[in-house]
């Protein structure tokens, strides 16, 4: 995120490096270039405020060293080689990956433009830089120019003009100032100043020149000079229009294998205790990317900068006999600067409100705008401490998902109920612990129906809660199909508190089922921005992206979704939907292959692989492996959807139409997909089809 006074500050240094070339000028006695003409290819090449030098294998912004790996940057070689030229997926294969053995290089080619695309801030679908030509290559489509040497900032033309960085690009994000949109690079003449300054110029010589250039210069000098003083006298952190914040996972330092519970308590509370400050100008990363770096060797600044975040919060706990200190620490992560630190001591019997005291106490040093007047205070929800403490415990066993955890998780926030009856937050972990085990775990129309009884218990105790909210939502999508009750309750969930991941997800979810994909994919972005490091939103997201028929970005998302846990079998069995949309089905048939190696005993996939292999033409295979299947599904419960997509590889609408009505009348959650599964476009003219969707009141469109 882009900082004001920051943006200030580089137009700053931008007018100071202008002041030194015209003090160049001044002893040259004529306008020249910065770097001298070359006779051969120069091995630095620039665009925007990035500058290339071929020879070392580095890239600078600003002068600023970018992390880049050999082949993102071999890529951006060959691109930058050929600009505006395509670059064949051919091409680079055979220039980056020709000795290498590596099988899946579709994999190790998407990869690599992902994390060149990362380090560039770059976008697939606004790219600034790199063009994709789906299945055919890529094309660099920005300016590039060609330099003598290094220089981190501006560089004179051969015309006298100069070229300036483009401003504004941020990590991750690009501000919009109010600014038109400029070409790459932007060439700014230099101004022709009134007849009475250049009055010296014209007629003194080189003494006029100097003097016009050195009183430019003891100017931008004051000016950065002040601008300096603002950014960093105070020891505050400067006013920023919407700035980014990473709370690190609360260390116990106490040395207790069963106080985890309260460290993993603290460190959500925290999160949402922030994102609820001033939603508008401060984001808080989700607890589910927080919890990922809970064992990190890096220091704050450093993973705060691989995240694109301004502050990091870190903080620690310790028992001291009846005593719980608990320090703090938030470091800027622009220049590592450790900007506050505090100690909090509270008796072991009482924790309550300790999250909001120290979200309290970091709100006046982020300088935020004034927070509204409708803006709730959040309420502790109880005044039992026993009780607090139980609804951290539920909290982080619902946080591992697995059955018997969740089922622990119950039971926790059962024994809150019972000391506060009016304690909401315990109804809502109820309610998202009933959540979790439908389905698989309990029959669907008792879990939602208990979820829905919690959730409306919670929101009746304290309408605030953006939790029941979401909850209720859920269940009206995936069980009541009251498709504007559920899009209402995922608005106020996230009205309540814009920087809710869960919620962000699940409505994005709801969105592409209602096929609403542009509506979808932004509420998508915003989830991966809040929490980059959940597999399941990756996941999630990326299927979106796929349905939306962007398929180059959807399998950076799948990728990145399968590194962040190899042995989660999701990520590969929608990576093989990926390819059967793109018409690759024994690249299909290898992902389901994968996913079911890592889950052998439910056979979810082998009902895709059947699917696959008779789209594939490998006919006997798929009718070998269909027969089996059947003979599975009558002594072993088959979800009736995997049918339904099984079949659907044979073209079979007969033996396919009656498990996809057994899948709507029983409410099976994947019976939602019928709206957006390709693989269901042969019937959809069907009557039989045509009435389902009636009944389930999808729209058509």
């Amino acid at each position: 995120m882009q900082f004001v006074e920051t943006t200030r500050l580089r137009g700053a240094v931008a007018n100071f490096y202008l002041a030194c070339d015209l003090l160049r000028v001044s002893f040259s006695g004529h306008i020249t270039t910065r770097y001298p003409a070359l006779s051969k290819p120069s091995p630095i090449l620039r665009f925007a405020s990035f500058e290339v030098n071929v020879e070392v294998g580095e890239v600078r912004r600003y002068g600023h060293r970018i992390k880049l790996q050999d082949k993102p940057f071999q890529i951006l070689v060959a691109l930058l080689e050929r600009p505006g030229a395509l670059v064949t997926r051919e091409e680079l294969q055979q220039r980056l990956w020709s000795d290498d053995t590596f099988v899946d290089f579709d994999h190790n080619l998407n990869n690599a433009v992902d994390k060149l695309r990362k380090a560039l801030n770059d976008y697939a679908e606004r790219p600034k830089f790199i063009e994709t030509l789906p299945r055919r290559g890529y094309r660099f489509i920005g300016g590039v120019q060609q330099l003598g040497e290094p220089h981190g900032q501006l560089t004179t033309a051969s015309n006298g003009q100069f070229t300036q960085p483009m401003q504004n690009e941020s990590a991750g994000r690009v501000e919009d100032l109010g600014t038109k949109k400029v070409p790459t690079p932007l060439q700014i003449e230099v101004p022709t100043p009134p007849r009475s300054a250049l009055w010296g110029v014209y007629h003194g010589g080189m003494h006029g020149v100097l003097g016009l250039a050195f009183v430019t210069l003891i100017l931008m000098v004051f000016v950065g000079a002040m601008l300096l003083r603002r950014a960093h006298g105070s020891g505050k952190v400067v006013q920023s229009p919407y700035a980014r914040l990473l709370v690190l996972p609360v260390q116990d330092l106490s040395g207790a294998t069963d106080q985890e519970y309260l460290s993993d308590g603290l460190t959500e509370e925290l999160i949402a205790r922030l994102g609820r400050i001033a939603p508008q100008s401060l984001g808080v990363i989700a607890s589910t990317t927080t919890m990922k770096l809970k064992k990190s060797p890096k220091f704050p600044a450093e993973i705060g900068s691989e995240l694109n975040v301004e502050y990091v919060l870190s903080s620690n706990l310790r028992r001291l006999d009846k005593l719980v200190r608990i320090s703090v620490q938030l470091t800027r992560v622009g220049d590592r600067a450790q900007i506050w630190t505090a100690d909090y001591e509270r008796e072991d019997q009482n924790l309550l409100g300790i999250a909001n005291k120290i979200a309290v106490s970091i709100e006046p040093l982020l300088q935020l705008p004034p927070r509204p007047a409708t803006t709730a205070v959040t309420r502790e929800g109880t005044n039992d401490n026993e009780a607090y403490e139980d609804y951290l415990r539920g909290r982080y066993f619902w946080n591992k998902r697995l059955r018997e955890d969740v089922s622990i998780a119950r039971d926790y926030f059962t024994k809150a109920v019972a000391r506060d009856p009016n304690y909401a937050k315990a109804y809502s972990g109820l309610a998202d612990s009933s959540i979790v085990l439908a389905g698989n775990y309990m029959p669907p129309n008792v879990a939602f129906g208990k979820a829905q009884e919690f959730a409306e218990k919670a929101i009746f105790l304290d309408d605030t809660l953006a939790d029941p909210h979401n909850s209720l939502a859920y269940v009206m999508y995936a069980e009541n199909w009251d498709w504007a009750g559920a899009e209402r309750e995922y608005k106020r969930a996230l009205e309540l508190d814009p920087h809710y991941a869960l919620a962000r997800h699940w409505y994005f979810i709801y969105l592409t089922s209602m096929k609403r994909f542009p509506e979808a994919i932004a509420q998508a972005e915003k989830a991966l921005e809040l929490d980059p490091l959940s597999q399941s939103i990756n996941n999630n997201a990326g299927m979106t992206f796929a349905l939306a028929k962007n398929y180059d970005r959807a399998g950076t998302q799948l990728y990145k979704a399968i590194e962040l846990d190899p042995r989660n079998p999701v990520g590969y069995g929608y990576l093989g939907q990926l390819y059967e949309m793109e018409g690759e089905y024994d690249k299909a048939a290898l992902q389901f292959q994968k996913a079911e190696s890592l889950q052998p005993e439910i056979r979810t996939y082998d009902y895709e692989l059947a699917n696959a292999y008779a789209r594939a033409g490998r006919t006997l295979e798929a009718r070998k492996l269909a027969q089996e299947l059947e003979r599975f599904s009558s002594t072993h419960y088959a979800n009736p959807y995997w049918l339904v997509v099984m079949y659907s590889g044979f073209k079979d609408a007969d033996k396919m139409l009656p498990w996809l009505d057994q899948a709507v009348r029983t409410h099976s959650c994947t019976a939602l997909e019928i709206n957006t599964d390709p693989r269901l476009d042969f019937v959809r003219s069907d009557p039989r089809f045509q009435k389902l969707a009636t009944d389930m009141h999808l729209p058509a469109k």
